[in-house]
C-alpha cells in the first residue's frame, strides 16, 4: 500500500545516495498517503453508518406492515433482530504483514523499474482518475477528499518523474537504468486500461449510476477518456527523460574529445539536469484537460 511504500522508497533513496530533496519528498509523500487513507476510512465509516440508518428505516416500515397483519393472522412468535443504531461504525487499517513486504531494491535499475510502475505511471494515472471523479462528485465530504488527493498526488507524480530523471542522470548507472525501465514502461502503458472505480455498461440502472457518480464513481467511457489523456502524458514525460539522457550523453562525449571532461560536464545544458526537469507543468495541464471533460 502507498502508506508503507513511501517510507520504503525513502530508504532505497538513502541506500543509493539520492539528494536530500528527493528523500525529503518521499517522506512527505508518505505523510500525504496517511492523510488520504484516513480520509477514505472516514468516508467508509460515514457511508456504513448511513447504510445502517437506511436499513433501520426499512425495518421500521416492515414492522408497521407486520403489526397490521397481526390482527388477521395472529402475528409471529419470533422477533427479528433490529439494526443497532446506538453503536457507531468505524473503519480503520489492520496489521501490516511485514513478512510479505517487498525487500529493498538491490540495484538502482531495480529501484527505477519499481518507481516507473508505481510512481511514474501509477501516480500519474491516479491523479487524473481523481480529477475525473471530482468532476461529477457532488457529495461535499467526497469532494474535499478528492481535492486533496488531486493536489497532493500531482506532487507525488512530479516527485516520481524527477527521481527517475535523477536515476538516469547517474554517470555509471544511467544507461542501465534507462535500458531496464523502457520495456517496463511500454508494458505498463499498454496494460493499464481498467480501474476498480468503473461502472460497466449495463451493470446497473441509470438511477444507480447517478447516485454513485455523486460519490465520485465514474463510468467506463469516462475512464477510457482519461486513459487516452494519461497515455499521452506519460509518453511525453518519458520522452522528456530520454531527451535529457541523450543530451547528457552527448555532453560527456564532447568532454572526452576535448580532453576536459570535468569542465564541460559542469557547463552541460540545463535541460540535461534533473533539477531543472519540470514534470508538474505537464501533469497540471493534463488535469485541466480532464477537468474540462463533459
Amino acid at each position: 500500500p502507498p502508506v508503507a511504500s513511501s517510507p520504503r522508497h525513502a530508504l532505497e533513496l538513502l541506500k543509493f545516495g539520492a539528494p536530500a530533496q528527493l528523500v525529503n519528498g518521499a517522506m512527505s509523500a508518505g505523510q500525504d498517503e496517511v492523510r488520504h487513507a484516513q480520509s477514505c476510512f472516514e468516508l467508509a465509516s460515514r457511508f456504513s453508518q448511513q447504510q445502517k440508518h437506511n436499513k433501520a428505516k426499512a425495518e421500521k416500515m416492515t414492522e408497521k406492515k407486520k403489526k397490521k397483519n397481526k390482527t388477521v393472522n395472529g402475528g409471529s412468535k419470533e422477533e427479528e433482530k433490529k439494526t443497532d443504531l446506538a453503536t457507531p461504525v468505524y473503519f480503520s487499517p489492520g496489521p501490516l504483514n511485514i513478512d510479505r513486504a517487498r525487500r529493498l531494491a538491490k540495484t538502482l535499475p531495480e529501484m527505477a523499474v519499481e518507481l516507473m510502475q508505481d510512481g511514474c505511471v501509477g501516480e500519474t494515472e491516479a491523479v487524473l482518475i481523481a480529477a475525473r471523479q471530482l468532476l461529477t462528485a457532488t457529495d461535499p465530504h467526497v469532494r474535499k477528499t478528492l481535492q486533496a488527493i488531486v493536489q497532493e498526488e500531482a506532487k507525488h507524480a512530479e516527485l516520481a518523474w524527477k527521481t527517475l530523471a535523477w536515476s538516469i542522470s547517474q554517470k555509471e548507472q544511467g544507461g542501465k537504468v534507462l535500458q531496464a525501465v523502457l520495456p517496463v514502461f511500454e508494458k505498463e502503458l499498454s496494460k493499464r486500461t481498467k480501474t476498480t472505480t468503473v461502472i460497466r455498461s449495463g451493470a446497473i440502472d441509470s438511477k444507480q449510476v447517478r447516485t454513485l457518480q455523486r460519490y465520485g464513481v465514474v463510468n467506463e467511457s469516462a475512464i477510457l477518456e482519461v486513459n487516452k489523456i494519461s497515455a499521452v502524458l506519460v509518453k511525453g514525460l518519458m520522452d522528456d527523460v530520454q531527451t535529457m539522457f541523450e543530451e547528457k550523453k552527448t555532453t560527456i562525449i564532447k568532454s572526452k574529445v576535448n580532453g576536459n571532461e570535468q569542465e564541460n560536464q559542469k557547463n552541460a545544458p540545463s535541460t540535461a539536469h534533473w533539477t531543472t526537469f519540470n514534470p508538474l507543468k505537464r501533469v497540471e495541464a493534463a488535469i485541466k484537460q480532464v477537468s474540462s471533460l463533459g
